[in-house]
Order: C-alpha cells, then structure tokens, then sequence
C-alpha cells in the first residue's frame, strides 16, 4: 500500500489533498500532520513513500531546514514542497535543501497528481509556474543556451551555475546528475576556458555573453 505523508497546518487543505490523493492513488494510506511536536516521531513511525510539506506554514528559512531534517531522515522517500507564493529561487533553494519536488499551492488536480507520479518514478518536478520562467529566461538570453564554439549545451549549463556560486552537489540535483559527473564536466569547462577558478569563470563567462549580445 502506497503512504502519503501530508504535512500541513490547514485542516481543511490537508483533507483536500488527502481526497485528491485517495482518488487517484486507489490503496492509499494518508497521514495528516500540522508542523508542530511530534510530527517527526509520527513519520518515523508511518515510514511514508512520499512527503508532502506546506512551507508557508513556517518561515522560510526554519522550513527549509525543516525539509532538510526530513531528508536526511528519509534518504530515500521523495519530498515534495508547496506554497502559494511559489518562485524560481524559492524552487532553487528548495532544490538545494534535496526535495525532490516543487509546487505551486494553486495548481490544478492534474499537475498535481502528475508531480507525485514524477517523484515516486525517482524524478524531480518543478511546477509549470518555475518551468515557464526559465523558457523566459532562456527566450531572454539570461541563460546562454550554448557558447559558440567553446562550450556544449549542458557545459554551458554548469559553467553558467557554477558562475552562480552553486556547489557541485547543487548543481547535481538541479540538473539530475551524478555529483562525480558534474565534476567532471567542470574540469574540462575550466580547461576548455584557460580558467583555474570560480572568479576567473566567472569573468570569462561575462566575456563571452558580451561577444555573444554583440553579435
């Protein structure tokens, strides 16, 4: 039997999300928690397969934290984040604190049962909201798609979130790649750029987007 863990503050949302769940993952077993004492020892108990926690409910910083301490708890059980207010550097630090999944509260029954089908098949999921600001970020060359002749696609990727000052791990979950990949595909970023650290990439990488727009 499949186990949903639900980690919200608001009755009424949590039993929404719980008829949601029990209508489309038939054999479902649900536990309804608030954020307060004693949800960490139910969970343990409950040993869901997935956990789906309200961040609003908290302060941002202390519920990041709060997601990381059930990561590390849960290893292996897919973690999915929502709020109303949902953003793309939100969904980047929530990526960084290892969820597995980011959703806006708002959105419709079928993207949110499509995330939890996403997390449990051991992918990550970001909302259509996060999804479409990158397309814009990319339509409006904020994220380089390639640099000519130097650097591939997913070279260009790394270089450009590497220049963001995102670890290796982070980078590793961002894009869904092995951290011993993303190390390698450093390696030959900064010798493909003549570079020896993260400042002198970061001035090679404005270089390159200025000869680029001057195209």
């Amino acid at each position: 039997m499949l186990r949903i863990a639900i980690i919200d503050d608001h009755f009424i949302y949590r039993k929404g999300l719980t008829h949601i769940l029990e209508n489309n993952f038939p054999k479902t077993e649900i536990l309804e928690r608030n954020a307060g004492e004693g949800t960490e020892t139910a969970l343990v108990h409950f040993n869901p397969h997935v956990i789906m926690m309200h961040l609003e409910n908290i302060h941002e910083r202390e519920g990041f934290m709060l997601a990381s301490k059930y990561k590390s708890l849960f290893p292996n059980t897919p973690l999915v984040i929502y709020e109303e207010s949902a953003n793309y550097n939100k969904a980047l630090k929530g990526l960084r604190a290892k969820i597995d999944a980011y959703l806006d509260k708002n959105c419709e029954e079928e993207e949110f049962v499509k995330c939890v089908k996403t997390v449990l098949e051991g992918k990550n999921y970001l909302c259509k909201s996060v999804q479409q600001h990158i397309i814009e970020q990319v339509i409006q060359r904020k994220i380089p798609l390639k640099t000519p002749g130097i650097l591939s696609l997913r070279e260009s990727e790394i270089a450009r979130l590497i220049s963001d000052g995102e670890r290796t791990s982070g980078i590793a979950l961002i894009l869904g790649l092995k951290s011993s990949t993303v190390s390698t595909v450093k390696a030959t970023i900064f010798a493909k750029l003549g570079v020896n650290n993260v400042v002198e990439l970061r001035s090679r990488m404005a270089q390159l987007r200025e000869e680029q727009n001057s195209l």
